[in-house]
């Protein structure tokens, strides 16, 4: 058997530990959201405080994986820009949808 132990894969590490911050930050915004509204066994200011540090350490662990894939993102950019293309249909059509949404919510909050 193979005893030697396999360095951390840091690019699935940081991709896993993302996706649970992202899963973290809706949940501790709607308890803080009821910690407002009614009672809740939670203190709010600790609702407060894990929400704002989920969201602090979302923002650290993306821009931690958007500078280790800075040369495959980099190289992608430079294709896309030489191939006349410089968003992609599928960006397009993201940043679109969420403008839509964004400005949808903003209208129906007042």
């Amino acid at each position: 058997m193979n005893n030697e132990k396999k360095k951390l894969n840091v690019r699935a590490f940081l991709v896993i530990i993302s996706l649970l911050f992202l899963i973290a930050l809706p949940i501790t915004g709607l308890l803080l959201h009821e910690s407002s509204e009614q009672e809740v066994d939670i203190n709010p200011h600790t609702l407060f405080m894990l929400h704002i540090g989920m969201g602090i350490l979302f923002l650290v662990t993306v821009i931690s994986h958007i500078t280790i894939n800075r040369r495959p993102l980099g190289r992608y950019i430079k294709t896309q820009i030489s191939g006349g293309k410089l968003i992609s249909r599928e960006a397009l059509i993201a940043v679109s949808l969420f403008i839509i949404v964004v400005a949808l919510i903003i209208i129906l909050a007042h």
